[in-house]
């Protein structure tokens, strides 16, 4: 079934699952200084020659005239002005942005300054920043990024951010919408007022969501309408059936997002665009924003489709004033076929200190995912990985945050610096998450939708087994087909049942979570994880269910027990 980008309660991703390129090309080198560096008479490297081209590599696509950089870095005299806090945060890795562990992994576009580079800068600035001959100046060969010829376009309509508020996270439902089932094989984001946007989200909302986007949109003044986490809320009272698709995204560096041939993301027809764009306002004034989306559409459907699944740890409970809260979560592919990962984006709010995602496997042997030791709201996106990881049935993925919820760390509202309180999972700003997004790749024809009568009559009808167990290990059905069975079966069980459910609660709630993000079997959860808990629950559900106790329920997901 093809899955959408967020879980239940879960809209927030700060970036794209697609690839996003890089600001240079730096890789880690050995230490010490490059042996073809020019010295002066001094024996000091010198800008034109040294330090221009590692500026232009990693400095300037965010500090030049326009970009989203506090200062410019983008003349001699600019970054001799800015070289002691330069080298201050060349030497602590924290220039340019690279959030991940280099030991966890190989990851495309690694925005890392090599050992040499970071001891060349160094030296400059150690020894007095000598400009050299600009007429011998080192040849800056301009990085050439992708490009692809859209096919289609859409803007925003044109906003002022609010000047009130520093961040100004604003959606914009697009004046575009697909009228048939189409393939989005590359994608790009143009800033049009590029000093204050952040970053960019852009989605597509499915048929029965668009009219609760618009009606979002209607109750607010303006174009488009607050939105800190998603395009839509998604809380109990939200009323939404599904979840929306991510197209793309752009943060600083960024390069278009351009799918391998035959690749591509299935958008369904009567989806509409909705566009989230994070407003900065700390070093620029508001001025009239209309950022662009470009897309490359096709209606010939592609073989293999770009999927996304949000990891989400829904349950955080973050006592206030405790410095170091760790919170875990464990996802199985309880599928019975691999699954082929591409990239991982790691999601917190702004307690988050660190979040890992560790790969588990089936014979207990363990692997680093993706580890960003030292979080930063400010710097997200998604990690593209060197090679596919693949993930087999009965692997797993444990996602672990940690938070800083101390008095030191709290958040300044209007100049006043919070009281720490007790944080649990939410949308907003003072909210927090725990959120891994994969990106998998895998043929069309297993993301086809198929309605949930459909989906599991063909479920039934292949198993042999009490049809309680059937529908439980159903992998067929889709996020909305799942919740809803899931709910109305355990809402029938509760009056007949409830011991077994009791005893097995911790492990219903994990599975429940795992099956459903990464569409693998509920019952073959419950069986690998707590297997004498599973029997007992369908020792007492089984008989119940089969007897037809149940069927009053199931007809609102339209699942008809036994139907062939």
């Amino acid at each position: 079934m093809l899955r959408h980008s967020v879980a239940p309660s879960v809209v927030l991703v700060v970036c794209c699952l697609t690839v996003l390129g890089a600001c240079g090309d730096g890789g880690s080198g050995p230490a010490g200084t490059d042996a073809s560096v020019v010295r002066d008479a001094n024996g000091v490297p010198t800008y034109h020659q040294d330090v221009a081209p590692i500026v232009a590599r990693h400095c300037l696509t965010c500090h030049v005239e326009g970009g989203i950089g506090p200062f410019l870095l983008d003349t001699f005299a600019s970054v001799r002005f800015a070289a002691p806090e330069a080298k201050e945060a060349i030497e602590a890795r924290q220039m340019p942005p690279w959030m991940p562990d280099p030991s966890c992994g190989d990851l495309v576009g690694e925005r890392r300054l090599s050992d040499d580079e970071i001891a060349t800068f160094a030296a400059w600035v150690e020894g007095g920043t000598p400009e050299g001959d600009p007429a011998t100046a080192t040849p800056i060969e301009p990085v050439t990024p992708p490009t692809f010829v859209p096919t289609h376009t859409a803007a925003a309509p044109g906003y002022v951010p609010n000047p009130d508020v520093p961040d100004d996270y604003r959606c914009f439902v697009l004046d575009f919408e697909f009228e048939e089932d189409s393939y989005l094989t590359a994608s790009t984001v143009v800033p049009d007022a590029s000093s204050l946007v952040h970053h960019v989200l852009v989605y597509s909302l499915g048929p029965e969501d668009v009219a609760a986007a618009e009606a979002l949109d209607a109750a607010e003044e303006g174009p488009g309408y607050t939105c800190f986490g998603g395009p839509l809320p998604m809380g109990d009272d939200a009323g939404s059936s599904s979840l929306p698709t991510q197209l793309g995204a752009w943060v600083p560096g960024a390069l278009p997002a351009i799918y391998p041939e035959g690749a591509g993301i299935p958008i369904r027809a009567g989806s509409r665009v909705v566009m989230q764009i994070h407003y900065n306002l700390l070093s620029a004034d508001p001025e009239r924003d209309a950022t662009e989306f470009a897309m490359r559409l096709t209606t010939t459907p592609v073989t293999r489709a770009i999927d996304t699944h949000p990891l989400p740890k829904l349950d955080l409970m973050i006592p206030a004033g405790s410095p170091s809260s760790i919170q875990t979560q464990f996802f199985l592919n309880s599928r019975s076929t691999p699954m082929t990962i591409e990239s991982l984006t790691g999601h917190m709010h702004l307690l988050g200190t660190s979040i890992r995602a560790q790969i588990v496997r089936a014979d207990g042997t363990e692997e680093c995912g993706l580890n960003i030791p030292r979080w930063d709201f400010d710097w997200q996106q998604a990690y593209t990985l060197a090679a596919p990881l693949v993930l087999q049935p009965g692997d797993g993925i444990r996602l672990t945050c940690e938070y800083d919820n101390s008095e030191d760390n709290q958040p300044v509202i209007n100049g006043v610096q919070l009281e720490p309180r007790t944080v649990t999972w939410g949308e907003g700003t003072l909210d927090e998450m725990c959120l891994m997004y994969i990106s998998e790749s895998r043929p069309l024809e297993d993301t086809v939708d198929v309605d949930c009568a459909t989906a599991t009559s063909a479920c039934f009808a292949a198993c042999d087994r009490s049809d309680f167990e059937c529908l439980w290990g159903c992998e067929a059905m889709d996020d909305r087909c799942g919740r809803c069975q899931l709910e109305a079966t355990l809402n029938c069980l509760r009056g007949t049942c409830l011991g077994q459910l009791a005893v097995a609660q911790n492990c219903l709630r994990e599975c429940a979570v795992s099956s459903i993000v990464l569409e693998g079997s509920f019952e073959r959860c419950l069986a690998t994880t707590c297997p004498s808990q599973w029997e007992g629950l369908v020792a007492c559900a089984a008989p119940v269910f089969d007897a037809g106790t149940c069927d009053e329920g199931l007809v609102a997901c339209e699942i008809t027990r036994g139907a062939e």
